[in-house]
């Protein structure tokens, strides 16, 4: 699930920065990647909550420090409504 996560991050953020080469890693963190500023940042979590019709918080949108922590919170609103689901 890791790889389709970090290619759908990667999409978003290629479009959001216009960039169609960029390449990214688990490890990659916004000072990383040229134009990836505040702005940029919240379009790609309006992005992924548009992707996955998943809602963010405050608290969890500070906590995206590296593409791994994004990826890790996604996978748990993932988790969360196949949960909600099935019960």
């Amino acid at each position: 699930m890791n790889n389709d996560l970090l290619e759908k991050v990667t999409s978003i953020l290629r479009e959001v920065l216009g960039s169609p080469n960029l390449a990214i890693t688990e490890a990659t963190s916004a000072s990383d990647v040229e134009g990836w500023d505040s702005f940029a940042h919240i379009n790609l979590i309006m992005g992924l909550e548009d992707a996955y019709k998943i809602q963010f918080s405050t608290a969890e949108i500070g906590s995206m420090g590296r593409v791994a922590d994004l990826i890790s919170v996604v996978r748990g609103k993932l988790q969360q409504q196949a949960a909600a689901n099935e019960g």
